[in-house]
């Protein structure tokens, strides 16, 4: 139900908005001889008693010595169901006496209040109640307003939430629809404290409900530019659904802003934290440390194991050729026409290592230079964080292998983001 519908309704029922409390008003009516039926004889201080006679036939003749009806006797009383009384109006009560107001017992909402204080009050919601009645609900709610200063009623509170109705504004009327439910039916009446609820419940579904948080000790938080509370603390609050902006700020603190879209009828947590200049300047590198140097370390650990392997190599080229020279001097010198089988697997092999000792160096020089080319890139770089993030930075990864084929040796370096 829209809140242009609700307005409709409750033009409806503006001569229904209270005039007195419902005990009050019961008291006045034994004061109040307005609403009361009345004839004329209780205005005569003489007046002839009528003659009673027993029923007769309608169809016996007349009597000629009957005493003809005294036209000043009061009529016979009537059989028919009296009209249904209405209900009080304001202007009705804005003439009671001047402690129709008081009840007869101590209620929350009356103790302590002098019989002046609750006259003055009356006067001023019978005002407010005509001015509803011609639709001026501004003007309406300065007497309530006013009443209120000299006494503190609940039903002045529902009055005021009818007028704000009318005035579309929710916020107002859910605030004071809790001021007049606060004591339950008592001082309203069990109709208007249901009408009470079903507005309630009427206008909070139109409603946002948002919970707002700051930890930080002395942060001043704020809502569209009105101030909510002063931090460390919680608040909650009604607001209109859509899209609010809630600050956080304190002196030697960057401001915390959070702009967020409320949904009606939900209820939203907005936690705040303020941070120093200090704490929003962050340091990240593209990837740990210790990655770019265990490149540089592998090169030299492949380069070394390349450097064992050439020294393999040459031992096994000069134990080559001194097979070779013993195989010339069997030969008197002429050189050596059959290489043995043993001394040419010296040979072979020796070729072999030489050949992965030049693929090492190649793969590990690749890894030094790797690496100390991603240690400068490595670099710690300063930057400076949202209050509102809470996202860790990027991270790199780097993942080296090395490779080994005919003709190539090297390291491939693969870079992950």
């Amino acid at each position: 139900m829209s809140m242009a519908r609700a307005r409709i309704v409750l033009l409806g029922l503006a001569a229904a908005l209270f005039a007195v409390p419902r005990g009050a008003a019961a008291s006045g009516s034994h004061h109040s001889h307005q609403n009361q039926p009345s004839t004329k004889s209780s205005h005569h201080h003489h007046h002839r008693t009528p003659k009673t006679t027993t029923p007769t036939d309608r169809s016996a003749p007349p009597d000629d010595n009957a005493t003809p009806p005294d036209s000043d006797a009061p009529p016979p009383p009537s059989t028919e169901a009296p009209p249904p009384s209405r209900a009080t109006s304001p202007e009705s009560a804005a003439s009671s006496p001047s402690n129709a107001l008081e009840s007869s017992e101590e209620t929350p909402w009356s103790k302590g209040v002098p019989a002046a204080e609750r006259n003055a009050a009356q006067t001023l919601v019978s005002e407010g109640n005509r001015l509803v009645e011609d639709s001026l609900f501004i003007q309406a709610l300065e007497k309530y307003r006013a009443a209120l200063k000299h006494w503190d009623h609940p039903a002045i509170h529902f009055n005021m939430a009818l007028a704000l109705i009318n005035l579309d504004r929710p916020i107002d009327v859910s605030q004071e629809l809790e001021q007049a439910m606060q004591y339950g039916d008592a001082p309203l009446g069990a109709d208007k404290f249901e009408n009470a609820k079903s507005y309630k419940s009427l206008v909070e579904g139109q409603l946002a409900r948002v919970v707002i948080e700051c930890e930080v000790s002395g942060a001043q938080v704020a809502m569209d530019g009105k101030l909510l509370f002063v931090a460390p603390g919680r608040h909650e609050t009604l607001v209109r659904a859509g899209g609010h902006t809630v600050v956080a700020s304190r002196e030697g603190y960057v401001p915390t802003q959070r702009t967020e879209t409320l949904p009606a009828g939900k209820k939203t947590l907005l936690k705040l934290t303020l941070y120093t200049n200090d704490e929003l300047t962050r340091y990240r590198r593209k990837f740990p440390v210790w990655k770019p140097w265990m490149a540089v370390v592998a090169g030299v650990v492949v380069g070394g194991a390349g450097g064992i392997l050439h020294w393999q190599a040459g031992r096994d080229f000069a134990a080559y050729d001194r097979g070779i020279a013993d195989c010339s001097q069997r030969n008197n010198g002429q050189g050596c026409i059959s290489v043995p089988p043993d001394v040419a697997a010296l040979q072979t092999r020796a070729q072999a290592l030489r050949t992965a000792a030049f693929a090492a160096y190649g793969v590990g020089g690749a890894g030094v230079v790797t690496g100390i080319v991603l240690v400068g890139v490595n670099r710690r770089v300063a930057y400076r964080i949202k209050p509102a993030d809470d996202q860790p930075p990027v991270s790199l990864s780097l993942h080296l292998a090395p490779v080994l084929g005919p003709g190539q040796a090297g390291m491939v370096a693969t870079l992950r983001f």
